[in-house]
């Protein structure tokens, strides 16, 4: 757990935001339908894919898509590749690996609590207002 929350703090500190970080790594976010309740996915670069990608319902708020980019890239960074898909829906994780929802969850966590103070330096001295996808809630 020690190894996620440097690595979430790394990350936050060198790019101040998610929405950042996910322009940097080239991760896709599209809109899609998803059936019902499920709010987003996440899949892992695969095969031909080389990069992953986020998929969203189409009326996700602003604070689930914050979340939903923010446990995207702990999935991202912290290698889960044992299952095809990572899906969210109203109710939280939608897949059988526990572990990397919970783990998904601490770097998401870590990674907001150490970029909101970045952003709010960056607010401050004049720079554009961060983004809405900063500070997701676990």
């Amino acid at each position: 757990m020690r190894d996620i929350n440097i690595l979430a703090v790394a990350l936050a500190v060198q790019f101040g935001s998610a929405q950042r970080l996910a322009d940097e790594l080239r991760l896709v976010v599209r809109r899609d339908d998803l059936g019902h309740e499920v709010r987003g996915l996440y899949l892992p670069p695969r095969g031909r894919r080389r990069r992953a990608l986020l998929l969203l319902a189409p009326d996700v708020t602003a604070e689930e898509r914050r979340l939903l980019l923010t446990r995207a890239l702990g999935h991202h960074f912290l290698r889960h590749r044992a299952l095809p898909w990572y899906g969210y829906d109203v109710a939280g994780a939608r897949f059988t690996d526990s572990r990397a929802a919970d783990e998904a969850a601490l770097f998401a966590r870590e990674f907001e609590a150490a970029a909101l103070p970045q952003q709010a330096g960056a607010t401050r001295h004049g720079a554009t207002s961060p983004s809405a996808l900063t500070a997701p809630r676990a």
